[in-house]
């Protein structure tokens, strides 16, 4: 895909129409390829994308794993995706 301007704001209808035209598979929904990842469990191999949510309280940055939560839904399933976009 070529770059380009992005107009803002992007709304879902907009997105959608913009998919339905171009055929674009967002990152988060391309399965991981196993050769991109050797000795990844299969099961581990899905679509998914990281989501950061506002912490209880103070997060220990020296562990990378507290950065957010793994995310990981049939391609369009993903359920609060229209209250987030």
């Amino acid at each position: 895909m070529a770059s380009g301007w992005i107009e803002t704001p992007v709304t879902n209808a907009r997105f959608r129409a913009f998919v339905e035209a171009t055929g674009h598979v967002t990152v988060a929904e391309r399965p991981p390829r196993a050769e991109d990842y050797p000795g990844a469990p299969p099961e581990m191999l899905r679509p998914g994308s990281l989501v950061f949510v506002k912490p209880p309280g103070p997060v220990d940055l020296r562990d990378i794993r507290n950065g957010g939560n793994s995310c990981s839904a049939p391609t369009g399933a993903i359920p609060w995706a229209r209250r987030v976009i």
